[in-house]
């Protein structure tokens, strides 16, 4: 997914996290402990996962998801302002792509070269490739990793940005922190001070220059490149691992909030949330003080009566629904029973796991998830959920296999 507000399962930059994490927890004796901030810049996007990790020497390593998100601004940005470059190189000398036969051809050659360029000045300080355009002569593409310093840093202060504003974003995750101006009032000198491991994924984040900016605002932190696999091939190797997923959990539900009512014509049901959608925009939301998910009735419900409001999770690339069981002392139960009424129905949910319940009669019902989990239908079985008004515990429970192995 190039996107973090995908509904697919895992995020690139979070499948990248694991691979890493996956293959240094297992090769690796010391204890792995902190925060962890994948830099995924590919062709297209930029893609940016907050993780905190926690594993012990040769053991899977357990990880929560803070933050992800991306933005449609990386590689192809930086071919761009190559070509831009070349081409006003060119109309110094009187020669213009546009009056070539065919410009569109001639630039997509120019972009050619100027890709190939750019993948010279990761081992080579200066790079000439010829533009190999054969319907005229054209000079070739010459860049050096200076220039290339020059093309890429107004690219890298825009994305330092979005970095800053997903590390406060990364913040809401905690709990106690679901306050945007709280978040807002922390110097970024100590928001960029949180961070322990930086890890740069993506074949565009194997550029020196994008290494040596973030080695110099992230002091504080290890920078990694994932070993022994291309940028790209360490997603794919994320995305494979079948065990880590187990001690994965996302930064928000995998899964759908339903209302489910009876009428006369049979049983009747309105999905509240879907599975994977995210809570706000890292970079809108530092406007304003929320970073949650509303979900607020405009007559869609009935006026009376009672409903049930039901969990259910989505298996990867598939349609199949899961429903998530509760269970508390006296048994298990398909959902939270809710009254319909007058008032308005409200659902809240918020990175910290907490969710807010307001039926129609204006009764309110707290619950707290204790980390949203990465539910792959028959693969899981478990999710703790607490009552946070009551301050009692209780399991849900998804149908068929376990999702973690160990006691709460």
């Amino acid at each position: 997914m190039k996107e973090a507000a995908s509904s697919t399962l895992v995020d690139e930059p979070i499948a990248a996290g694991v691979a890493w994490l996956m293959k240094r927890a297992r090769d690796r004796r010391e204890e792995i402990r902190g925060r962890v901030l994948v830099y995924d810049m590919g062709g297209g996007t930029l893609d940016i996962a907050v993780l905190d990790v926690h594993a012990e020497p040769y053991q899977d390593p357990t990880i929560n998801v803070l933050a992800a998100h991306g933005i449609d601004e990386a590689g192809d940005a930086v071919d761009q302002s190559i070509l831009r470059d070349y081409e006003l190189r060119l109309a110094e000398q009187g020669v213009y792509l546009d009056e070539q036969p065919r410009p569109e051809v001639a630039r997509a050659w120019v972009r050619r070269a100027s890709r190939e360029a750019k993948v010279s000045l990761t081992t080579a300080m200066d790079a000439r490739v010829p533009v190999g355009y054969a319907e005229a002569t054209l000079p070739d593409v010459m860049l050096s990793r200076e220039s290339l310093d020059d093309i890429v840093r107004p690219q890298l202060d825009r994305a330092h940005r979005f970095v800053v504003a997903t590390l406060r974003a990364a913040r809401l995750a905690e709990r106690g922190e679901s306050s945007m101006s709280a978040v807002r009032s922390i110097p970024e000198s100590a928001i960029l001070d949180t961070v322990d491991y930086v890890l740069l994924a993506g074949g565009m984040s194997r550029t020196p220059a994008i290494a040596e900016y973030l080695r110099d605002r992230f002091t504080e932190a290890e920078l990694h490149e994932i070993p022994e696999v291309a940028a790209d091939e360490a997603i794919a190797v994320g995305l494979a691992e079948t065990t880590s997923y187990e001690r994965l959990s996302l930064h928000r539900p995998g899964f759908h909030f339903y209302l489910e009512w009876d009428t006369p014509r049979g049983r009747q049901e309105h999905r509240i949330y879907d599975a994977y959608t995210p809570f706000y925009d890292p970079m809108g939301s530092l406007g304003g003080d929320s970073a949650r998910y509303y979900w607020r009735d405009r007559g869609e419900l009935p006026t009376s009566g009672e409903g049930v409001l039901t969990v259910r999770s989505v298996e990867a690339h598939e349609k199949d629904e899961v429903p998530i069981k509760f269970a508390d002392a006296d048994g298990e139960f398909d959902g939270v029973s809710v009254r319909f009424g007058h008032q308005r129905f409200v659902l809240r949910l918020a990175q910290d796991g907490s969710v807010l319940v307001g039926d129609g009669t204006g009764r309110t019902t707290e619950l707290g998830v204790d980390r949203w989990p990465v539910l792959k239908g028959d693969t899981y079985q478990r999710i703790l959920v607490e009552n946070a008004r009551q301050q009692a515990a209780s399991l849900g429970t998804v149908r068929k296999l376990a999702w973690h192995q160990e006691d709460y």
